[in-house]
Formats: structure tokens, C-alpha cells, sequence
């Protein structure tokens, strides 16, 4: 009598109704060697992010910087613009009879205006005695035409003599010269004035530059 032996299908194990298993299949945990997780990120990826916010780090620096320097610009025009500048002119010239002898400082550029500090008139020393008299003037033409009481800013006898203003006494606007004429001085004698002044922006006197009616 022949031995039957029941010979199982692979494909009956593991199986329950109709269904079929292919067996517990093992899946990988983060104690699972070389495993990777969703949230681990890639060396070269994680360069990338931390060079990028280096980047706009930098940036936003930069701009902060670049803002500063153009308010320390803005604030460094503004001062010179409205800081004055002193200066002096000095004007000579030869008496001759007959003659009123002008002597001209000129006049500020345009979109400046002058305010006179001092001025100082006579012969060519204290020393020197200088006949005659003297009258200053702020006009449109530094001549006998531009003279006159109506320009007239003052005027004197002694000579040598020094003469200081305060602050908007004397002024000269950007096409008014400033001048001296001596009346009755000694025949070729040499005489001498200077005026110390301070200049102006016009921007800084916020358009105020007329200080005469």
C-alpha cells in the first residue's frame, strides 16, 4: 500500500478565508541601522538654509548701514550748507584831487548773502595820518552812481578807524557790492580798507535776505 503524504501549498499558508498574506513584512524604526526619517534633513540642504539666512542677515545690515551713511550725508550737507564762512576783503587805492577815490570789496556769489562783522579804514598803518571822509555803501553799481544817502550804511571822519557791526546791521545780498568812498583825502596819498564778514547760504536764512525797506 503506496504512502500518500498531504503536501501543503505554499500559497494555503498563512491564509484565512479568502484572503492572501504574504507574512509579517519587517519595517524599519530609528533604531534600525542606516534608517532615515522624515524630518532628517540633508548636510548639503541644511548649507544651503543656513547660507541663506547668513545671506539676508548680511543684507538687512548692509541697508542698515547704507541708511545710516546717507543720514550722516544728509546731516553733513546740511551743516555746511547752513554754517556760515568767515572771510575778508581787503580794497587800496591813490587819492587824486578832485577826484572821491572808491574803493571796492565786490559782492557775495549768487545765493549767498554778506553780513559785515568790521570794518577798518585809512592810510597804509595806525601810524599814518589820512585826511578826508569816508562814507560805506552796499549798492547795485561801486561808483559815485551807486552812492548816496539811500545806500549809505555808514560813515566817518577819523581815519585810521575801526568799525564793528552786530549781527544783521550791515548786509549785502547777492547783487549789492560792498564799498567805500573817501571824500576830500590828501592829493596821492594811499589809503586802505578792509572789511571782515561772514557769508551765508540764502537756503539758510530760509529766504529772509532782505533786512532794509
Amino acid at each position: 500500500m503506496a504512502d500518500h503524504k498531504m503536501m501543503a501549498d505554499p500559497r494555503d499558508m498563512g491564509t484565512f478565508g479568502n484572503t492572501w498574506h504574504e507574512g509579517n513584512v519587517p519595517t524599519p524604526d530609528s533604531n534600525t541601522p542606516n534608517a532615515e526619517t522624515e524630518s532628517d534633513e540633508h548636510p548639503l540642504v541644511s548649507g544651503i538654509n543656513l547660507m541663506a539666512k547668513v545671506g539676508l542677515q548680511i543684507g538687512k545690515a548692509a541697508e542698515t548701514m547704507d541708511k545710516a551713511t546717507a543720514k550722516m550725508d544728509q546731516l553733513a550737507r546740511a551743516l555746511e550748507r547752513n554754517t556760515p564762512v568767515d572771510a575778508a576783503v581787503v580794497a587800496s587805492g591813490t587819492f587824486v584831487t578832485g577826484t572821491p577815490l572808491v574803493l571796492s570789496f565786490g559782492q557775495p556769489d549768487a545765493g549767498t548773502f554778506w553780513e559785515l562783522t568790521s570794518f577798518a579804514i585809512g592810510g597804509t598803518e595806525i601810524n599814518v595820518t589820512a585826511s578826508g571822509s569816508w562814507g560805506l555803501y552796499t549798492s547795485g553799481l561801486a561808483s559815485l552812481a551807486g552812492a548816496g544817502l539811500s545806500n549809505l550804511v555808514d560813515v566817518g571822519t577819523a581815519m585810521p578807524g575801526v568799525f564793528n557791526y552786530s549781527s544783521a546791521q550791515v548786509i549785502a545780498n547777492d547783487a549789492e557790492n560792498v564799498f567805500a568812498i573817501i571824500f576830500g583825502g590828501t592829493n596821492g596819498q594811499t589809503y586802505v580798507a578792509n572789511i571782515q564778514l561772514r557769508v551765508f547760504n540764502v537756503i539758510a536764512s530760509q529766504g529772509q535776505v532782505t533786512y532794509s525797506v
